[in-house]
């Protein structure tokens, strides 16, 4: 007891109880830093690396937060109430939209998909599935990392290319992507390995794509062109722009498909021209 416990005569109070609840401590917790994704192994498929890609923690409630008087997750949901969670049905309702959407311009799938083939073929997972449907559903790819769609060609390369060999792969592999294979020449300029054009043959018409390349970016413009020479009869080439950084899916449309498809997909897809 103290000296003014003492003088005044009052008990000695005993330290108050710690009621806090554990969860309450966890809630405040800070949120642990996620484990780096693994590096990719040589010849690994994009559904092998995904399959051992560790799941990212959710973002919780961090202290800094707390401190700023912000609401995390766990405090909104004590707030609504329980939060339904997203069913089976439901996904497998905004597949089959998907792919009735895409059919709508002839962008068709080579065999019937599952919910499996999201889980393991999308690379955003479920919830950029739901955020992007249209945009998921085309990118899906199998276990040995073949488009599942039709007609459509997502360029996973991450180097530019930069001589007309190069580019005359690449006008193949758009071909077969394409549903429309291709026959294809290398014209260099005289003199210049740098300049020149790719003749391009499907059977039914041959263009002359024009490159001139730069020794570190390749030439754009003329794999855009690819993307347009390579078409079958009754279709065009439609390439999205999926980020801002110009990551780019390319779909081969019919020459029919309604405005509604390409309003949707530019809602999901911001950068890519209507």
């Amino acid at each position: 007891m103290g000296f003014w416990d003492r003088l005044f005569g009052h008990d000695h109070a005993e330290p108050a109880e710690d009621t806090t609840e554990p969860e309450e401590v966890a809630r405040y917790a800070p949120t642990p830093e996620p484990e780096p994704e693994p590096e990719a192994e040589p010849g690994e498929s994009i559904a092998e690396r995904i399959r051992r890609t560790p799941p990212r923690p959710m973002p919780g409630f961090s202290s800094a937060a707390a401190a700023r008087g912000e609401v995390g997750v766990e405090k909104q949901k004590d707030k609504a109430g329980p939060q339904p969670e997203r069913s089976t049905a439901e996904d497998e309702r905004v597949l089959a939209n998907a792919v009735a959407t895409l059919a709508t311009a002839g962008i068709t799938p080579r065999r019937e998909l599952t919910l499996d083939d999201v889980s393991t073929g999308c690379s955003s997972g479920l919830s950029g599935f739901h955020a992007r449907p249209l945009t998921s559903t085309m990118k899906l790819v199998d276990a040995d990392g073949e488009f599942l769609f039709r007609h459509v060609h997502f360029d996973v390369e991450d180097r530019a290319r930069t001589s007309g060999r190069g580019l005359a792969d690449y006008a193949i592999e758009l071909g077969e992507a394409a549903g429309s294979p291709v026959r294809v020449r290398v014209v260099p300029d005289p003199g210049s390995s740098a300049r020149g054009s790719i003749r391009v043959d499907n059977g039914n018409r041959v263009r002359d794509v024009s490159f001139d390349l730069d020794a570190d970016f390749g030439d754009q413009q003329a794999e855009d062109a690819l993307t347009c020479a390579v078409a079958a009869p009754g279709r065009r080439a439609y390439p999205i722009l999926t980020d801002a950084q110009g990551e780019r899916l390319t779909a081969w449309v019919t020459r029919s498909t309604p405005e509604a498809f390409f309003t949707a997909l530019h809602g999901e897809n911001p950068h890519t021209c209507r």
